[in-house]
């Protein structure tokens, strides 16, 4: 991309990084809908078309309008070159995912995480799943690892469905359990007590979402978060994760003071912003003084 750039002599703003997803680019730029002029568009178009003519497996390439936002995390994205279809093949780690750049979440910087993830499963494991998405998690998990069962939620449906999809993509069937509807509603209505390990890769630092997931363990269980953290004045990036430790354990206690946690470990997941980062932490409960 910085090739690209410094060739082509780029006149306007853009980050030198995209994502590859399948064989379609995703570019970004701090820049939003309203402020592209029709000079800018022409000159996003021509990085567009450069980018196609020096990378041969791309197909398409659109930048991305507006940050992932809203209820089910979409972004708006604005077509530049190739083809306009916004849907695609993914790969990683040997499974397959059918996804689309504005109907469902999708990042391959959570691939290291996938896998990070389904190898610390254990063979037998009930793994729930509070934002599955189009399947990251659940389905290299069920690839990866022996869970008994990946029980993968999501409001989204258009998520659900390609899920649903990539589920019978990959052959996980018997695993891989899909669920639309609000995880909170889903767990208290009828996964209470089911779950070895609940992941949450939603970052929200919410009571609502932390409650569920620690009624959804049985009595001891280990839960994974993903948050967004800042980094302050002052502070290091090793300040990071003790840091969002901190935040998590306050609404830990906050929605049940009884359970024990005590942080496993942690990791910083990626740069999502000027000095905002996505930190990962796997967290141990135990629920049995909870009586």
């Amino acid at each position: 991309m910085e090739k690209i750039l410094n060739a082509k002599q780029a006149k306007v703003p853009i980050w030198k990084s995209f994502d590859l997803i399948g064989d379609l680019v995703l570019l970004r730029a701090p820049i939003s809908e309203v402020e592209i002029s029709r000079n800018l568009l022409d000159e996003y178009k021509r990085i567009g078309e450069a980018l196609l003519n020096e990378l041969p497996y791309v197909k398409g390439v659109f930048l991305s309008l507006t940050p992932v936002m809203g209820e089910f995390r979409l972004r708006k994205v604005l077509h530049l070159a190739g083809t306009s279809r916004k849907w695609t093949y993914y790969r990683e780690h040997g499974c397959v995912f059918k996804v689309d750049l504005e109907s469902a979440y999708i990042s391959p910087r959570l691939s290291y995480e996938h896998s990070r993830i389904a190898k610390l499963v254990r063979s037998g494991e009930v793994v729930v799943n509070m934002f599955s998405g189009v399947g990251g998690f659940s389905i290299v998990i069920a690839k990866m690892a022996n869970p008994a069962r990946v029980i993968s939620i999501d409001k989204n449906p258009a998520a659900h469905r390609l899920l649903v999809e990539n589920i019978n993509l990959n052959s996980v069937e018997e695993s891989v359990v899909p669920v639309l509807g609000d995880s909170v509603d889903v767990i208290m209505e009828s996964l209470k007590g089911v779950a070895d390990r609940v992941l949450l890769p939603l970052p929200s630092f919410s009571p609502r979402f932390y409650l569920a997931a620690l009624e959804a363990l049985g009595g001891e269980g280990v839960l994974h978060f993903y948050e967004f953290v800042e980094l302050e004045k002052g502070e290091r990036r090793g300040d990071l994760i003790p840091k969002a430790y901190k935040r998590v354990e306050t609404v830990l206690r906050r929605v049940m003071d009884c359970a024990k946690a005590v942080l496993l470990g942690g990791r910083i997941v990626r740069s999502v912003g000027p000095r905002l980062y996505q930190v990962s932490l796997d967290v141990s409960i135990d629920k049995n003084l909870c009586g």
